[in-house]
């Protein structure tokens, strides 16, 4: 991905101080390097406070924001930002992204096409899992021009009106379970006894940590649904007994595990085992939080994250999934974060890429 900053604001640069392609490429590898270390220390800091505040838990996370205002949003935010009606003016300088690793395919091909089209700009990728990208915002004061999320919701909640003045919805996506020709009981598993093999004692199923990634969240809220909706109650309790080991920071980490062996399961984004081509099981509707049309149903479920600034846990209501976007205040280079943003949601381009990555 990109590489990311130190801290503080980067000056911009002419399209004659830009360094070249291929060395951009590679400090995009570089990034991930940073975003580890990020990682761990948010992620140990969020373990280590996971006692506090045990009673009255709020319950977050309920979708306010008015579809038919996000025209009039970006449309404002695009003004204030000097290319409203123009998304070809050439830009220039660094673009920090900080994004969910479920979005890294849609938007490395999206930087590698924007990136032609403006030679001078430098786009940076940082993937993490959504919560620790808020964070590196909200608790480490990290630069960024640009946030994509896993959930639209956490934008609203945790960045907006503080961080950011507005924000968008842009894509869905639904859960699924992951598996290779290698997994214990690969030859049995259907959409119908998936559950009866993960809850087997000597199959191993590696799942995202909730707090720092939505996809480790929707994995409590997709075990409820299915308890609910097999006639198991104790189902959810019983996966999550389940081997705590291979709990990872973000979904696309499970990856690793599944390619080792280590794991014969792992619970991610339907986008990202397509992506990779894996075998994986579709689940039923009323269970991958992925239609619309199954909102009340989901919205019976419910799971604990870490909060803002590690005051305790909060309570994800369940929901379908979806994407957003915004562009945090203090962004230093706003013009590009807004034009790249136009050129992800655009009806041809944008469209594209996103069914392109699944």
């Amino acid at each position: 991905m990109g590489r990311p900053l130190q801290g503080g604001k980067m000056p911009w640069r002419s399209a004659a101080h830009s360094p070249p392609r291929r060395q951009r490429r590679r400090r995009r590898h570089k990034a991930q390097q940073r975003w580890h270390q990020d990682t761990r220390s948010l992620c140990q800091i969020s373990r280590a406070r996971q006692h506090v505040r045990h009673e009255g838990v709020p319950q977050l996370f309920e979708r306010r924001i008015m579809r038919s205002a996000i025209a009039a949003i970006v449309s404002l935010a695009f003004s204030a930002s000097g290319i409203a009606g123009n998304q070809h003016l050439r830009h220039d300088g660094e673009l920090i992204v900080l994004h969910a690793g479920s979005a890294a395919v849609f938007l490395n091909e999206a930087a590698e096409k924007f990136e032609r089209m403006n030679p001078g700009l430098d786009i940076r990728l940082e993937a993490a899992g959504s919560l620790i990208c808020i964070r590196k915002i909200t608790d480490m004061g990290r630069r960024c021009d640009l946030l994509v999320s896993a959930d639209a919701g956490l934008i609203e909640e945790l960045l907006v009106p503080e961080h950011a003045d507005w924000w968008v919805e842009f894509a869905g996506n639904e859960m699924a379970v992951a598996y290779s020709d290698a997994s214990r009981r690969s030859k049995e598993i259907t959409n119908s006894n998936w559950h009866s093999i993960l809850a087997d004692p000597s199959v191993v199923v590696g799942r995202s940590d909730p707090d720092c990634d939505p996809c480790g969240y929707r994995t409590i809220m997709m075990f409820e649904l299915a308890g609910k909706y097999y006639g198991i109650s104790d189902l959810c309790e019983r996966l999550l007994r389940k081997d705590s080991q291979l709990i990872r920071p973000k979904e696309i980490d499970l990856l690793q595990l599944l390619d080792a062996g280590a794991a014969d399961y792992i619970i991610i984004y339907r986008s990202a085992a397509e992506q990779h081509g894996l075998r994986f099981v579709a689940l039923p509707p009323q269970i991958n939080l992925g239609d619309n049309a199954m909102a009340q149903t989901y919205a019976s479920v419910s799971a604990q994250t870490q909060g803002a600034g590690f005051n305790g846990k909060v309570s994800v209501k369940g929901a379908p999934i979806s994407y957003g976007a915004a562009i945090p205040r203090g962004a230093a280079n706003p013009a590009a974060a807004a034009a790249f943003l136009a050129f992800l949601l655009s009806k041809d381009e944008g469209a594209s890429l996103l069914k392109k990555a699944g």
